[in-house]
């Protein structure tokens, strides 16, 4: 081999070398953002959100002060940023359940307790999504952060919805039910039970009330027997759900036609 192939072997360009510094700083970029998020969750479980500041989660985190805000301009930018990250969390949780449900009633049942255990633990991510839910988002929140949030609702509506219209499709859920309003049902319903769960574990409730209140998971049965196809009744429900109108369809339609 001669000098000149040697030299060649190995060579790497200037592009190349470019692109790696670029790739190696954009990872060590998300690592840090990983890292503020994660701080500024502990703060907001802590603290609640209202009473968090950047300074406690600059200190949390182990940052400056500069470094903090080079990656959020404000504590609303961090909410923004936990929130986002805790749906793409939630939804790979339902995208696994979807492959092992047996069936539409099976899936909404993977997905109601999936949602209850991932919002409950720790106890004090619980704590602060329902205070997010009962007194609303704080005054100072921007217009973008709340657009978010609710486009973030919108969206889990939807993959109830999803797994409901499974369930009507393949005869394991009732027909007669609307996709859309039994979403918020189910999905308010399961909540009422973690707030539950949330005032027992404060010790609120005297203990007669602790000992009687249902589990999350008692809730969620009554809920999957409530929108049960009764045994044997599958292929009525089938049929229920070929003959019922498509939610576009203006009424009367199908007779004119």
């Amino acid at each position: 081999m001669t000098h000149s192939q040697k030299v060649t072997v190995g060579h790497r360009s200037d592009s190349e070398d470019i692109v790696t510094v670029a790739e190696r700083r954009e990872r060590e970029r998300e690592i840090r953002r990983t890292h503020i998020l994660d701080a500024a969750q502990r703060v907001f479980y802590a603290q609640g959100f209202e009473l968090a500041t950047m300074d406690q989660v600059a200190e949390e985190a182990q940052l400056g002060k500069g470094t903090l805000y080079n990656y959020f301009r404000t504590k609303e930018d961090l909410l923004t940023g936990v929130t986002e990250r805790h749906l793409k969390r939630m939804v790979a949780k339902y995208d696994r359940h979807a492959e092992l449900a047996s069936d539409g009633l099976d899936l909404v049942g993977r997905m109601l307790l999936a949602y209850a255990e991932h919002m409950s633990r720790p106890i004090n991510h619980l704590k602060m999504a329902m205070s997010l839910w009962v007194h609303g988002p704080p005054p100072d929140l921007e217009g973008g952060t709340v657009a978010m949030m609710q486009q973030n609702i919108a969206h889990m509506i939807g993959l109830y919805r999803q797994a409901i219209e499974r369930g009507q499709a393949d005869g394991s859920i009732r027909a007669d039910l609307e996709a859309v309003p039994l979403c918020m049902k189910l999905w308010s319903c399961v909540n009422g039970a973690l707030l539950l769960k949330l005032q027992i574990s404060s010790g609120a409730p005297p203990p007669q009330v602790r000992a009687m209140a249902p589990t999350v998971e008692d809730t969620v049965e009554l809920l999957l027997d409530a929108i049960r196809c009764r045994d044997g009744a599958a292929p009525a429900c089938t049929e229920q759900a070929a003959t019922k109108p498509a939610r576009d369809e203006e009424p009367g339609a199908s007779e004119a036609s």
